[in-house]
């Protein structure tokens, strides 16, 4: 920002959302569930445009949306039309796929590479990793046996807690059955006396073994930084998911895995026709920590935004193991199989890491930067501490929005993500730390009162980080903790507050030099870097299992044309558009802007040209972009893409710079659909 950039447009609205299925895995054809599923998807964007009919852009989205995924259905045509914002089909709306259907992986073609451009550099930013394992290459003794007895097992489980519930609904019977198991392979094999049969197996024992392989595998193909201690010391919970053929929708609604980092699941049974693994173009949805408002609306009570309506289906078959980050969002939808259908989910977490203040305080560091590791993993660090601010003012109305609430816990996981981004963005401004602790320190009283468990630890290493970097600042941090209690305090919080109050005492006793403490909370270079870490060094590692493979999906495509002018770089744009999608694609030049801010497009523009000058042009993750259309999500909270992911506030509120290495003077950014 900072340059006068020239900038041309494509109008062509399908130009992103073609891009946006680009993934390399083998494209299968035609599922039976996409046919089945396709009318149910169609009504609800009719629904959608239809409550959108005052804004005749939006309403045509949702209802090109609507006939594109129906397109060979009269009456989705004819009910599109007659929603009373002019709309009519556009000529596209049957020539995109309308999802990304990914096959069992054994199946799969060798993935050719696409030939290099001969005129510019493109990069796909952004993008959401997956991976993909068959059980067979995990170096398992009999892994055929593996899934027979896990397959019996959790069907006999599975239908003793049915029986105990008779009158429950699928989706109670499915938590019931959850909380029922030892989800922590540790202790379920120490004592496995609540399911003998699973538990005390030699397959189970070695299945929890390549568990821990499978995360730190994917972790490190990725790239991604851990320390030593860290891919030592991951934390697994895993469970059994039984889906029985019922007269009643057999789901599993949107949702994501908090406080973990890699989220897999191990396909044990799979009945045809086969249900899929469904994940949300995380463009299009809504914030990750607002799902729980759309839970009690059934299967279709939400779904993306067009352009980003297009998710990934997977289609496994037995044995198939799908990896992918903990924060994106996905279902099982209705299970259509004519058999009993069995998964064994599985999330990996970033280790507690033990912390020793004094001889009467210590305790468990919580991490909480697992999203936002696989979230950052190819955008690189950059200094904006102006965002700190933005940041902040979203925690607060975050942390204002949790205490209204009746079950608080994802706006208090909202409130800890924007912290994260207060003290990347702010790493050596100690009110910064000092903000972030007094944060850190109410969502601990809410987290507390509600057995969610301690985070008064997490709170005091940041005031203990604050004084650290500045002890002139003392006095503000005694003012915080004075104000930090209220007088007057909730019944159901007031032993909270007092275990508050002893943290806060031992914090104001610190008058000459507090703590030192290793920030842990994130691998950051200026912190974890060499020669600055001890006990955080990021650790590379080979992965375990060799024949993982990585697909990338959702990014968001520029192309880097060197050298050339304005009117050059948009002939050369218009070339690199019809070669990818396959149509032709007029780009016309529009005025010069100047600075800006963050600029989001929601017109049928979808691609921009920008001859930059030798100040960069700075990218928006747009998985963190606001959310427009969503109930329940904090309002107002500034211009800054929200913090890790929620699907607008998310642990995406990365950016990349392009920067003079990669766009000289005269270079051009030819940018499909995002925030710029």
């Amino acid at each position: 920002m900072g340059a006068r950039c020239a900038v041309a447009m494509a109008s062509v609205a399908s130009v992103a959302s073609v891009a946006s299925v680009a993934c390399g895995a083998e494209e299968t054809s035609a599922y039976l569930y996409s046919q089945v599923y396709a009318a149910k998807r169609s009504d609800y964007y009719l629904r959608r445009g239809h409550a959108f009919d005052w804004d005749e852009h939006e309403c045509h989205a949702f209802l090109d949306a609507a006939v594109e995924i129906s397109s060979s259905n009269a009456s989705v045509l004819e009910r599109a039309e007659a929603r009373g914002c002019n709309f009519q089909a556009s000529a596209s709306s049957s020539s995109v796929p309308t999802e990304l259907q990914i096959g069992p992986v054994r199946r799969w073609r060798s993935a050719r590479s696409a030939a290099p451009s001969s005129v510019g550099q493109s990069r796909d930013l952004f993008a959401t990793p997956l991976g993909f394992l068959h059980v067979s290459e995990l170096g398992l003794r009999d892994w055929q046996k593996t899934l027979e007895i896990f397959g019996t097992a959790a069907i006999a489980q599975f239908q003793k807690v049915q029986k105990a519930e008779r009158r429950r609904s699928f989706v109670d019977l499915n938590n019931h059955f959850f909380q029922s198991q030892d989800t922590n392979p540790r202790s379920a094999m120490a004592e496995p006396h609540s399911w003998r049969e699973l538990y005390s197996s030699k397959e189970y024992r070695e299945w929890a073994k390549v568990s821990q392989q499978i995360c730190s595998s994917f972790i490190n193909k990725l790239g991604i930084p851990l320390a030593e201690e860290e891919a030592k010391n991951l934390e697994l919970v895993t469970w059994a998911a039984v889906y029985p053929k019922s007269h009643e929708p057999v789901t599993h609604y949107y949702h994501a895995h908090q406080e973990s980092i890699v989220s897999f699941v191990l396909y044990v049974k799979m009945p045809e026709p086969v249900t899929p693994l469904t994940i949300s173009d995380p463009r299009g949805a809504p914030p990750v920590e607002d799902f729980e408002w759309f839970q009690d609306l059934g299967d279709m009570g939400v779904d993306g935004d067009p352009p980003f309506h297009r998710p990934v289906e997977f289609y496994p078959e037995e044995g198939d193991i799908l990896i992918f980050p903990s924060f994106a969002i996905h279902k099982v939808p209705p299970h259509l199989g004519e058999d009993t259908r069995v998964v064994f989910p599985s999330n990996c977490h970033l280790p507690k890491k033990p912390k020793v203040l004094d001889k009467t305080f210590h305790g468990m560091e919580n991490p909480l930067d697992g999203w936002e590791r696989i979230a950052r993993w190819q955008a690189p660090y950059l200094s904006r501490p102006w965002a700190v601010s933005r940041y902040r003012h979203h925690a607060n109305l975050a942390l204002a929005a949790a205490e209204r609430l009746e079950d608080p816990y994802m706006k208090i996981w909202e409130v800890q993500n924007q912290v994260l981004a207060m003290l990347q963005f702010g790493l050596h401004d100690p009110r910064a730390w000092l903000q972030a602790g007094n944060l850190s320190a109410k969502a601990a009283v809410i987290l507390d009162s509600r057995g969610e468990g301690e985070y008064y630890l997490d709170a005091s290493l940041m005031f203990a980080r604050a004084l650290d970097l500045d002890p002139s600042i003392k006095q503000e941090v005694d003012s915080c903790l004075d104000a930090m209690i209220p007088r007057k305090v909730k019944k159901k919080q007031k032993e909270a507050y007092g275990s508050l109050a002893k943290w806060r005492k031992l914090i104001k006793s610190w008058r000459t030099e507090p703590p030192r403490a290793e920030v842990t909370q994130f691998l950051h270079p200026e912190v974890n870097g060499p020669g600055r870490c001890s006990r955080m060094c990021p650790a590379s590692q080979m992965p375990t299992f060799r024949t993982l493979r990585i697909r990338s999906v959702f990014s968001s495509r520029i192309y880097i044309l060197k050298g050339r002018e304005l009117t050059v770089a948009v002939k050369a744009a218009e070339e690199l558009l019809e070669a990818e999608l396959g149509f032709p694609v007029q780009v016309e030049a529009s005025e010069e802007l100047e600075d800006a801010g963050w600029i989001e497009r929601h017109t049928s523009v979808n691609a921009r040209v920008v001859l930059c000058a030798s100040t960069p042009v700075l990218l928006a993750d747009p998985r963190g972009r606001w959310p427009r259309h969503w109930p329940g999500s904090v309002q107002d909270t500034g211009e800054e893409p929200k913090e890790p992911k929620a699907l607008a506030e998310s642990p995406r509120h990365r950016s990349i710079g392009i920067w003079r290495s990669l766009v000289t003077k005269g270079s051009c950014c030819c940018c499909q659909p995002g925030c710029h």
